[in-house]
């Protein structure tokens, strides 16, 4: 059931209107998520469940430096990319059963 959910999520089209540049780095970072919350066990705890969501934030925060200090990549994680991560992390979050009224994304991020 969980997996079933989580597998639905197409990040791909998702990110269709973010920067060409980073829309493979954040589409991956989604899919390791994606892949760390299908992992674990039904009973996982909260904060197992949160660790894999802080894992999946602080790679996106490197990431997001990276883009800012690389003159050959075209864009970053600005609005719109904000936005579509957010939404699709608290989404998976959502699923396995965080709830995003907490705004425990925020905790790590730095994009």
């Amino acid at each position: 059931m969980k997996s079933e959910e989580l597998n639905s999520i197409d990040f791909k089209s998702q990110l269709e209107d973010c920067y060409e540049d980073v829309k493979p780095y954040l589409e991956a970072e989604l899919e390791k998520l994606r892949k760390r919350l299908i992992a674990l066990p039904d009973n996982a705890s909260e904060g197992d469940k949160l660790a894999a969501v802080q894992h999946c934030v602080e790679a996106l925060n490197i990431l997001s430096n990276t883009f800012d200090d690389d003159e050959n990549i075209d864009g970053g994680i600005d609005t719109d990319e904000r936005e579509i991560l957010c939404e699709n992390i608290y989404q998976m979050g959502s699923i396995v059963g965080l709830d995003a009224d907490t705004d425990y994304v925020d905790e790590w991020r730095e994009w």
